[in-house]
């Protein structure tokens, strides 16, 4: 038994008081004659014993009414476990990730979980609590309540490790305090912990759907987008299989297609649409799923395109450049050696060196300031032996140089799939393709990794910092490059990455660096809009064009204009990362000991009661004073 006001206790000293007075109260008594003195004598011992033990027995009342009283009003009480005396400090964590959309047995899992924190947590009680992207630091249930009804769904993730340790960080250093860290979620994703030696106490609240069944539409991407009607490829992906799914596609709410895809066993699916008009600028592709709602759409734009300059400065002929680069997308000028206008080159995206025999020292600063502002160069040497001239301009520009030739026969065999400029390019691996070959070549001596190799390793094509060196001549009696379909590709994504074009789409939450053709005067800046969001992002003026850096913003997938002035530019589509789309979900038998799982946040709040129960005794204490006062009334009135 314990005292929330133990001072008090200290007035049981004063009990001593009634115990002194019986035992020092001094009667004088007053003698009378009688004449049958023996007969007095006895009847004098019997009262003097009865009233001892009168007094006796009221005095123990007394010091039991005055005892219960004192000890009352210290209140005292009986914890239910020793945690019960401890400080509290209570962190919680929810989850409002887009797998929260999930549908349980009693609705939408975020929403659930926010009504049982509105119904369980105590209205007075001071705790943190934290979501994906907002916090809440020692705040009440009072203070936050409208917060957590509008509560929306975050596109920002990270592992359950993460959070753990971030909840963690919001404790205060105090030994003395009970902390308890409420995770609640549904535990998507791999089983991720910390190793933990700490004193919190972590409980994991699961709330996972009935049904997890989902669709999602993956990605975009655009093939024969060199031609004039270019494929718009939709990939999708379900977790069980399906049939005649169908997927929409949109610009703003005009339909333009539609068509419907089929998941056999591997669950996956393409859809495709060939676009008569490729200029889609407020796209959306859509589907109906009633698993997760936020992957159901997918946010494109397919803008007018603005021209490419390239420029070609030629030792040899030109008719392959003349038909990779069509009129409809690129502005294609070649000089030929002894006529190149060197003013031409201050704006063009793509100089490409064809065969010159020797590279005038003039044209390497100029070449400088043409990679320093981000454009891209393709050097391909001529046949001649004497390639000093290239080997100085390469090893100025980017520390590569050219070796003595080979005359052998060399298979191009190895393509690098992973770099930029073959993304989307190929569905898959191709292993059995027919190879293109090269009668002689020039060993590239260089760090940086190839993206075409001969079968011995050797680079056919390499790149570093938007240089792109080839290792022969592209002359036919040289290599039949020109006749492979990897030629396409390779000068076409070049010459469109140096405009630095804005992708189809970009990723919320994700820093992305995006270059808008525009020229600002002073002070003035882009922003983007739609109908849900205005925000001005960072940004860089270059010139002819700004450089504008996305992050934190926008919070919302959708298309957005690029305004300067009120006038638009062009437009960009942002979508939420698909990482919560699988649904797959950590393996609850494997947690660690530390983690303790429980079914609800009532079921938490009704344990974390009984455990911090205190019981208070001052009532029966009350209630013994009232029956100590009756017991002297009653001797005081009954016993003679």
């Amino acid at each position: 038994m314990l005292f929330k006001h133990p001072h008090v206790l200290y007035a049981l000293f004063l009990l001593i008081i009634p115990i002194l007075v019986h035992l020092f109260q001094l009667r004088r008594f007053q003698k009378t004659a009688f004449s049958n003195v023996e007969f007095l004598k006895q009847v004098s011992q019997q009262t003097r014993k009865s009233a001892q033990l009168k007094k006796w027995l009221t005095l123990l009342a007394r010091i039991v009414l005055f005892a219960s009283i004192i000890i009352a009003f210290a209140q005292p009480y009986v914890p239910a476990e020793n945690i019960a005396l401890k400080e509290k400090e209570l962190v919680i964590y929810l989850d409002n990730s887009f797998s929260m959309q999930a549908k349980g047995k009693r609705g939408v899992l975020l929403n659930r979980a926010v009504q049982e924190l509105l119904e369980q947590l105590p209205q007075e009680e001071r705790f943190t609590l934290f979501t994906n992207n907002s916090s809440y630091q020692n705040t009440t249930l009072a203070s936050i309540k409208e917060e957590l009804k509008e509560l929306s769904f975050s596109a920002e993730t990270n592992s359950l490790k993460d959070y753990i340790y971030k909840g963690a960080s919001y404790f205060s250093e105090d030994p003395k305090t009970n902390k308890q860290l409420i995770l609640i979620t549904d535990a998507q994703g791999n089983l991720d912990l910390p190793d933990w030696n700490n004193d919190i106490a972590i409980s994991l609240i699961v709330s996972q759907p009935e049904d997890s069944q989902n669709i999602s539409i993956d990605s975009l991407y655009l093939t024969n987008n060199f031609q004039q009607n270019p494929t718009l490829n939709v990939n999708l992906s379900s977790n069980t299989q399906r049939e005649n799914t169908t997927v929409t596609l949109y610009n703003e709410e005009q339909i333009l297609a539609k068509t419907s895809v089929s998941f056999d066993e591997s669950r996956e699916a393409s859809a495709q649409f060939t676009l008569s008009n490729p200029i889609i600028p407020k796209g959306r592709v859509e589907i109906i799923d009633n698993g997760l709602t936020y992957d159901n759409s997918f946010y494109v734009s397919l803008n007018k395109p603005e021209l490419i300059e390239v420029i070609a400065l030629s030792g040899t002929d030109d008719d392959f450049l003349t038909r990779l680069y069509p009129t409809t997308e690129f502005k294609y000028q070649n000089f030929e050696e002894k006529d190149i206008d060197f003013s031409a080159l201050s704006k063009v995206n793509t100089l490409i060196i064809n065969e010159l025999k020797q590279i005038p020292a003039s044209l390497i600063p100029i070449l400088s300031k043409h990679l320093s502002d981000g454009k891209h160069l393709i050097i391909i040497p001529p046949k001649s032996k004497d390639l000093s001239s290239y080997t100085r301009l390469t090893t100025q520009l980017i520390q590569l140089s050219l070796g003595e030739k080979i005359v052998q026969e060399r298979l191009l065999t190895t393509i690098n799939y992973d770099h930029p400029l073959f993304e989307n390019v190929f569905d898959r691996k191709v292993d059995n393709f027919q190879y293109p070959k090269v009668q002689e070549y020039s060993p590239i001596r260089s760090t940086s990794s190839a993206l075409l190799s001969f079968e011995n390793n050797d680079p056919f094509l390499i790149e570093e910092n938007g240089v792109y060196v080839f290792s022969s001549s592209l002359s036919n009696d040289i290599t039949n490059f020109k006749n492979s379909p990897l030629i396409v590709p390779t000068f076409y994504n070049i010459a469109r990455q140096s405009a630095n074009v804005p992708k189809l789409y970009y990723t919320v939450s994700e820093v992305e660096d995006i270059q808008i053709n525009a020229q600002l005067k002073k002070d003035r800046v882009v922003q983007l809009k739609n109908a849900k969001e205005q925000f001005i992002p960072q940004q860089q003026n270059l010139g002819d064009n700004v450089l504008i850096t996305t992050n934190k913003l926008p919070e919302q997938a959708g298309n957005f204009d690029v305004l300067q002035d009120e006038t638009s530019l062009t437009t960009l589509s942002y979508n939420y990362s698909r990482s919560e789309s699988n649904l797959n979900y950590m393996d609850l038998q494997s947690l660690p000991d530390f983690i303790s799982v429980k079914e609800s946040v009532t079921t938490f709040f009704n344990e974390r009661l009984s455990e911090n129960t205190i019981t208070g005794l001052y009532k029966w204490f009350l209630i013994l004073a009232l029956i100590a006062l009756c017991i002297e009334i009653l001797l005081l009135k009954f016993l003679k």
